[in-house]
């Protein structure tokens, strides 16, 4: 029911702004992205490793984060419907359906499945214009767009399975969600260490001064303060490099 809510929520302004699912979206990358399923559809190549080829002189293509393209490659080539008619359905999809279930698995993992949490997370998903509706509007950031739609799911993994659980399936299955979040975008695994890693820190840190044993404690709290330690390095890195 909550999921319902957020999708009725999020769909309606961008229907209300697309008005045809035919309708190309008047932004820079339309046409570079459009291309891109167009030519892997004609080709049969969806590869990510060989996804500039719409751009790229024969033979010369290369690797491009195409998780999007390859998507809507396949809604074109099941259904026969033009790469513009794929593309706008696959976005949508992704922004008032993707993105609610995995806030719903996030926040379930954070706050519990208590009725409040459920009914209100994924409407509050869609609640704010920056994410999701912003990516389809500015660019157009599409395969962005799959990407960031696809981290709460990811980080509902590392909170319960791997963080508080401690399962090895789990921590298996998030290592096994890193290809699809790489070939969706990049900025989606940045995106989830942005998150993850001060979790996991904060967690070894609480661990440590929780351990029943000085032994143990020393090694999660000098283990916390190596992650801390790689945090302020990156970002002192980044931000100065």
């Amino acid at each position: 029911a909550g999921v319902a809510a957020g999708a009725v929520l999020g769909a309606w302004p961008v229907l209300a702004v697309t008005q045809r699912p035919d309708a190309v979206p008047q932004a820079p990358d339309t046409i570079f992205h459009l291309g891109t399923v167009m030519t892997m559809a004609a080709s049969g190549d969806a590869s990510t490793f060989h996804a500039t080829a719409y751009t790229a002189a024969p033979g010369d293509a290369g690797l491009y984060p195409a998780g999007f393209h390859l998507v809507a490659t396949t809604v074109v080539l099941l259904t026969g419907c033009q790469a513009v008619v794929a593309a706008n359905a696959v976005a949508l999809v992704a922004s008032v359906v993707v993105w609610p279930l995995g806030v719903l698995a996030c926040a379930k993992e954070l706050f519990g499945a208590r009725r409040v949490v459920l009914l209100t997370a994924p409407a509050a998903a869609v609640a704010l214009a920056p994410f999701p509706t912003w990516l389809l509007g500015y660019g157009v950031l599409w395969p962005n767009l799959l990407g960031q739609a696809l981290v709460p799911a990811a980080l509902a993994l590392f909170i319960g399975p791997v963080l508080r659980d401690r399962s090895i399936t789990g921590l298996l299955l998030l290592l096994a969600t890193f290809p699809g979040l790489a070939a969706s975008h990049p900025n989606t695994l940045f995106g989830l260490f942005v998150v993850a890693v001060p979790a996991a820190v904060a967690a070894l840190v609480v661990g440590g001064k929780e351990a029943s044993t000085t032994a143990r404690r020393a090694v999660l709290l000098g283990a916390g303060a190596l992650g801390l330690s790689i945090v302020i390095a990156s970002w002192v890195s980044l931000t100065r490099v």
